[in-house]
Protein backbone atom coordinates (compact mmCIF):
# COMPACT_ATOMS: atom_id res chain seq x y z
CA UNK A 1 0.00 0.00 0.00
CA UNK A 2 1.39 3.36 -1.00
CA UNK A 3 1.15 6.42 1.19
CA UNK A 4 0.60 9.75 -0.54
CA UNK A 5 2.00 13.09 0.62
CA UNK A 6 0.15 16.39 0.63
CA UNK A 7 1.30 17.32 -2.87
CA UNK A 8 0.30 14.06 -4.55
CA UNK A 9 3.77 12.54 -4.34
CA UNK A 10 4.29 8.96 -3.25
CA UNK A 11 5.93 8.78 0.19
CA UNK A 12 7.87 6.14 2.02
CA UNK A 13 5.62 3.60 3.71
CA UNK A 14 8.46 2.14 5.80
CA UNK A 15 7.69 -1.48 4.96
CA UNK A 16 11.33 -2.27 5.70
CA UNK A 17 12.55 -3.48 2.31
CA UNK A 18 16.16 -2.31 2.49
CA UNK A 19 17.76 -1.88 -0.93
CA UNK A 20 14.51 -1.16 -2.77
CA UNK A 21 15.81 2.03 -4.42
CA UNK A 22 13.21 2.18 -7.19
CA UNK A 23 10.39 1.44 -4.75
CA UNK A 24 8.82 -1.47 -6.63
CA UNK A 25 8.59 -3.82 -3.61
CA UNK A 26 11.48 -6.05 -4.69
CA UNK A 27 15.26 -5.89 -4.50
CA UNK A 28 16.98 -6.70 -7.77
CA UNK A 29 19.46 -5.39 -10.35
CA UNK A 30 17.06 -2.56 -11.25
CA UNK A 31 17.63 -1.07 -7.79
CA UNK A 32 21.37 -0.97 -8.39
CA UNK A 33 20.80 0.67 -11.77
CA UNK A 34 18.50 3.23 -10.15
CA UNK A 35 21.14 4.16 -7.57
CA UNK A 36 23.89 4.38 -10.20
CA UNK A 37 21.71 6.74 -12.24
CA UNK A 38 20.96 8.83 -9.14
CA UNK A 39 24.53 9.02 -7.87
CA UNK A 40 26.46 9.39 -11.11
CA UNK A 41 24.11 10.34 -13.96
CA UNK A 42 21.82 12.95 -12.35
CA UNK A 43 18.87 10.57 -12.24
CA UNK A 44 15.91 11.04 -9.91
CA UNK A 45 16.34 10.70 -6.17
CA UNK A 46 14.90 7.62 -4.50
CA UNK A 47 11.29 8.02 -3.35
CA UNK A 48 12.02 6.38 -0.02
CA UNK A 49 15.49 7.31 1.19
CA UNK A 50 15.41 4.83 4.09
CA UNK A 51 14.64 1.86 1.84
CA UNK A 52 17.18 2.91 -0.81
CA UNK A 53 19.83 3.11 1.92
CA UNK A 54 20.61 -0.61 1.72
CA UNK A 55 23.28 -0.74 4.41
CA UNK A 56 21.41 1.54 6.82
CA UNK A 57 24.23 3.99 7.42
CA UNK A 58 22.08 7.08 6.82
CA UNK A 59 23.51 8.06 3.43
CA UNK A 60 23.11 6.79 -0.10
CA UNK A 61 26.46 6.08 -1.70
CA UNK A 62 28.47 3.42 -3.54
CA UNK A 63 28.23 1.08 -0.54
CA UNK A 64 24.48 0.79 -1.05
CA UNK A 65 25.14 -0.41 -4.61
CA UNK A 66 27.75 -2.97 -3.64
Amino acid sequence: MDIWCEHGERCCNNDGIRGDANYDRSVDILDKTYLINFLYLEGPAPICWDEANANGDGTINIFDIT
